[in-house]
């Protein structure tokens, strides 16, 4: 058993009775997904995204560009602002003109304090440079965007309403009580086993809580390996995981669908930890619904978590 954790990837797990009791709810924003698209636009594609998406953004952007996102080019997965992705967003649901314009005031303090978080956690070592001029580069960093966003923004608008529909999917898992089921077919490195759970964040691993507010969950549209956290070291607050949609002329993101051995590793992965149940009993048996009334909002009707407002905590994958 010690042998098999010493390469499994950190894991972090939630209690379902915290999930079943707390809200759930949905955020719709651009940033997020341009953000992970981005990444695998000037990287080695790891999230999936598809090659024509990518060619898509590469078409608008300049040399430049790959030199002010190095912090973001990493063999694994490393910290970034929160300030800079959108999945903590002051208003959720924000339009990408409303993000851009949110990134562009972010207080320098706050940006070096993130900063300062993202350049001590692992792969973070890119960041050391940015600590240096971060106006400097939080003015190329937002021309970055905006370029790709000339051939990702076509993307987006036309997986609307592909995403639409994930809000109302959403809205009905938890009306009819049934969150545990719904965060069971986000992600290949998320998933429900013995009344918790699991996902990968990465950094500061174990047991976590949600905010008072409750979970959000933000919709991307991206590659099916695309995953962003926005997290503390005591909380998981807005996990960001792919959907799948629909775009006339280019090609969209195969579905994940869990397959038998699909579902095996991700049970030996997770029966390896050792807070987990033996092997014997990871039979994925679904958690006994409550039967609490739940509360089905949008996220764009409250404030986020004031917890998470300068936590530097979005994992990337």
């Amino acid at each position: 058993m010690r042998a098999r954790m010493s390469v499994l990837p950190p894991l972090d797990f939630i209690e379902a009775e915290d999930v079943r009791r707390r809200p759930l709810r949905v955020a719709v924003a651009p940033l997020p997904s341009l953000f992970a698209a981005l990444g695998d636009a000037i990287g080695h594609g790891r999230n999936g995204t598809p090659d024509a998406w990518r060619d898509a953004i590469r078409v608008h952007l300049k040399a430049q560009d790959r030199d002010t996102l190095a912090p973001l080019l990493t063999r694994g997965r490393t910290m970034v602002p929160d300030s800079l992705v959108g999945c903590a967003a002051e208003v959720p649901g924000e339009s990408f003109r409303d993000g851009i314009e949110r990134i562009v005031a972010t207080p320098g303090n706050v940006l070096l304090a993130e900063l300062a978080v993202c350049a001590a956690a692992p792969e973070g070592a890119g960041w050391r440079r940015v600590e240096r001029d971060p106006g400097r580069w939080l003015r190329r960093y937002v021309a970055s965007l905006l370029r790709a966003w000339r051939g990702f923004g076509p993307i987006w608008h036309q997986g609307r309403s592909s995403l639409d529909r994930e809000v109302e999917r959403i809205g009905l898992a938890s009306a009819t009580d049934a969150q545990l089921e719904l965060l069971d077919t986000l992600s290949p490195v998320a998933g429900v086993m013995d009344d918790r759970w699991w996902i990968e964040c990465g950094f500061a691993t174990g047991k976590k809580e949600l905010p008072d507010d409750g979970l959000v969950l933000v919709p991307l549209v991206s590659g099916p390996r695309g995953l962003l956290v926005d997290c503390t070291p005591t909380t998981i607050a807005r996990p960001a995981t792919p959907h799948p949609v629909t775009v006339r002329g280019l090609s969209t993101p195969r579905p994940w669908r869990r397959s038998r051995r699909c579902s095996e590793s991700r049970e030996r992965r997770f029966s390896a930890r050792p807070d987990a149940p033996p092997a014997s009993a990871v039979s994925r048996r679904r958690c006994a619904r409550s039967r609490a009334p739940r509360r089905i909002t949008s996220a764009r009707s409250r404030p986020p978590d004031s917890s998470s407002a300068c936590g530097a905590g979005v994992t990337s994958s």
